[in-house]
């Protein structure tokens, strides 16, 4: 994977099914729908799930219609999206990728080729398809997001990026 640019925030993200997945990104999303430019890279549709559980959840409603109105379907492609909106913009970005580790290093290498900034790319990986490489997925990020929320890594796992790489 190549090394964040500066103005990019890389968030990493273990999930062991799509349910999961929602669960852990609708609460994320409601604390930064507000203040961020939300783009998603989807390999798996997740739109049914993110309606079922906004239907189940205490939202304000306001707050479930922006997060209906992001693109929840799958196989988003780079450039599907109005890149220029990503790179003009004077929001903060959050981007979520989703998918295969080649899926979403894909879609990593497409975005480090813009001239991003003010940006957090949320990589979520599959844990089944994935648990052999989350050393190496966590070197190259710099937190976790996990169902408490956006974390440093060493407050999950006790180590700094360091003695990760040693591993």
């Amino acid at each position: 994977m190549i090394e964040s640019k500066e103005g990019i925030i890389k968030i990493c993200n273990f999930y062991i099914s799509e349910w999961h997945l929602t669960m852990m990104l609708l609460p994320y999303i409601k604390e930064n729908i507000n203040n961020n430019i939300i783009t998603t890279f989807l390999e798996k549709n997740i739109e049914e799930n993110v309606n079922i559980l906004l239907s189940k959840i205490n939202f304000k409603e306001e707050i479930k219609e922006k997060i209906k109105k992001i693109n929840w379907k799958e196989n988003r492609e780079l450039n599907d999206i109005n890149t220029s909106n990503l790179i003009n913009s004077a929001k903060n970005k959050l981007i979520i990728i989703s998918g295969s580790m080649g899926y979403v290093n894909k879609i990593n290498e497409k975005l480090m080729q813009k001239n991003l900034k003010n940006v957090k790319i949320v990589n979520c990986y599959k844990v089944d398809k994935n648990n052999k490489n989350i050393k190496d997925v966590l070197i190259n990020h710099d937190k976790i997001l996990n169902t408490s929320g956006e974390k440093e890594i060493s407050e999950v796992f006790g180590e700094n990026k360091k003695s990760r790489k040693a591993l």
